[in-house]
């Protein structure tokens, strides 16, 4: 399918976004996150357990909104999806615009090595195996239960546009 064909079928499928559950959404989030201030100020453990659990689920809701933001699909308005998926972006810990950019870009080009963000960031064939200390550091994290795999995606998504820059033929 070339990419004329795959817009104008997304146009004919794409839903419309109604601004009220924009801000049912907003709403909903910030319930949420209020929710967890009072459950980690409470002097309970469970309370504290309990907290932990709706903080994750603020962090994956914030991550799927933030998801229909870079596809414009919470507003009608450009500026109103920006501006939504920067407030989803900091409950998330990543930066909205440039994780917009490698979203919609890899949307473009899945798979396709060189052009796809994802297999861009990715580490080069020539460098693997080059470092003696990165899988014995990797190793102790695995077993302490660190969750590296998030901390590098994180630092991937914020230094993703100096990666590509460097890395891409591609320089738009």
């Amino acid at each position: 399918m070339n990419k004329e064909t795959f817009q104008k079928l997304q146009q004919e499928i794409k839903p419309s976004a109604k601004l009220r559950h924009a801000v049912t959404d907003l709403l909903m989030n910030l319930a949420m996150v209020s929710l967890y201030v009072y459950l980690v100020l409470l002097d309970a453990v469970i309370a504290y357990l309990a907290s932990q659990v709706v903080l994750g689920i603020v962090i994956t809701r914030s991550l799927f909104l933030m998801h229909e933001c870079a596809h414009n699909l919470q507003s009608k308005r450009r500026w109103i999806n920006g501006m939504l998926g920067n407030f989803y972006g900091a409950f998330c810990f990543l930066p909205f615009p440039s994780w917009r950019l490698l979203h919609l870009k890899h949307h473009t080009y899945a798979g396709v090595r060189g052009l796809d963000p994802l297999l861009v960031i990715g580490r080069s064939k020539d460098t693997v195996g080059r470092s003696r200390i990165a899988p014995k550091v990797l190793g102790i994290l695995w077993r302490i239960g660190f969750p590296y795999v998030e901390l590098i995606r994180s630092v991937g998504y914020i230094l993703s546009p100096v990666i590509i820059l460097k890395k891409s033929s591609d320089r738009k």
